[in-house]
C-alpha cells in the first residue's frame, strides 16, 4: 500500500502508530499471563 506522506499526516501516523504500539504492550502483558 502506497501512502502519500504530508507534512501534515506525519504526526498523524505517528500518533497511530503509538496507539497500535500501546495496544498491543497492553495486549502481550495480559495474554502472557
Amino acid at each position: 500500500m502506497v501512502v502519500s506522506i504530508d507534512e501534515k499526516s506525519v504526526p498523524l501516523l505517528k500518533r497511530m502508530l503509538e496507539e497500535q504500539n500501546k495496544e498491543a504492550v497492553r495486549i502481550s502483558k495480559c495474554g502472557v499471563g
